[in-house]
């Protein structure tokens, strides 16, 4: 029997651990908690039964259905006594706790039983030899030109649309969380400032070759943490830096680079494609239009990331674009339209698929 899990804090960013909850080994979502002043509505087709405000999550003490909360570190969200409430409720009351690495501090005075940390895995050893690893199976990386454009969506819809054509795709995620899903995560070395950049890619490396000959996929899908480019000099998304490291360390067969909202004329395609190329030997021939799009607060020197209308998204802005070709995961059309595409391409080059 699954147990029961309650999402702190809730919000769009999260909507893909909703919409992806099948995957969750183990426990079933029952409760959305979205704080006070959060945006409490979201464009979906079906409603979202698990939604709950905090201040009704406390007053009817529905901590008491619940086994275990999840708590999700957004970027934005700096804070770190926004979460001492859930974390002292969780603590009183004996549940389970799952946490990323950032909230480690936080969440430390409770019982090492009762904590479960999503942690990256640790780095393989590495030769001296600076020769890498062929991947022997065919490789889609999926890219985004900055934090917060559904990388982490794109690539779950593409493990599914594989999975459900009767392969065995492999997931190595952007995002540390889907390790909950049974997915992998980058192991450590990423953000390790011990490893030079040449260990760097050498161990990453070393990292994916490894899964191919133990889990033998059929597919590899490489989600890239971070921004390809630096959204402008004061946010300058890692100037890049994972994902050129992650492209020096495998060299995909397909690479979709996801974008923020926007109508991207043919010019500005040409350039973005580019620029993948030039920086990072990456040929992007596939676009995921994002449903948000950004901008840069003055004051709190930070991006703000506003959701698109799913019906203007798609009329005005996918419908005209598919011949990019550019899609949208909520999009059924645009969706599989390009993953059949991707799948024609690999066919087409690769004896495996």
């Amino acid at each position: 029997m699954k147990e029961r899990l309650a999402i702190y804090p809730f919000s769009e960013e999260a909507m893909t651990l909703l919409r992806h909850q099948d995957k969750i080994e183990g426990y079933d979502i029952t409760c959305a908690i979205i704080p006070k002043g959060w945006k409490s509505h979201f464009d979906e087709e079906q409603p979202i039964k698990c939604l709950c405000s905090e201040d009704n999550f406390y007053l009817e003490n529905l901590i008491n259905n619940i086994d275990a909360v999840l708590l999700c570190k957004f970027k934005q969200l700096n804070d770190m006594s926004f979460y001492e409430r859930i974390i002292s409720a969780v603590q009183s009351n004996s549940k389970q706790i799952i946490y990323t690495p950032e909230l480690e501090s936080l969440v430390g005075r409770i019982d090492a039983d009762n904590r479960v940390c999503l942690k990256p895995p640790e780095s393989p050893s590495i030769t001296n030899n600076d020769e890498l690893f062929n991947i022997d199976v065919p490789v889609i990386m999926v890219l985004g030109v900055g934090e917060n454009c559904d990388k982490l969506d794109t690539q779950l819809s593409i493990y599914d649309y594989f999975n459900k054509k009767g392969y065995k795709p492999k997931l190595i995620s952007s995002n540390i969380i889907s390790q909950i899903m049974g997915m992998s995560a980058f192991p450590d070395c990423i953000d390790n400032h011990k490893y030079t950049f040449l260990q760097q890619v050498k161990i990453i490396n070393t990292f994916v070759k490894n899964i191919e000959l133990k889990e033998k996929p059929e597919l590899i899908i490489i989600g890239v943490p971070g921004g390809i480019m630096k959204y402008s000099k004061a946010v300058p998304n890692g100037y890049g830096y994972v994902p050129f490291l992650i492209s020096n360390a495998i060299a995909p067969d397909v690479a979709v680079l996801s974008l923020y909202c926007g109508d991207y004329q043919e010019e500005k395609i040409k350039e973005i494609k580019s620029m993948c190329y030039y920086r990072m030997g990456v040929m992007a021939n596939y676009f995921h239009i994002s449903n948000k799009t950004c901008n840069y607060d003055i004051e709190t020197k930070q991006l703000n990331y506003y959701p698109v209308d799913k019906p203007y998204l798609i009329e005005n802005l996918i419908r005209p674009q598919e011949n990019i070709p550019a899609f949208n995961v909520l999009d059924d059309r645009s969706r599989e339209k390009a993953f059949e595409a991707i799948m024609k391409e690999l066919q087409a080059n690769i004896a495996v698929v």
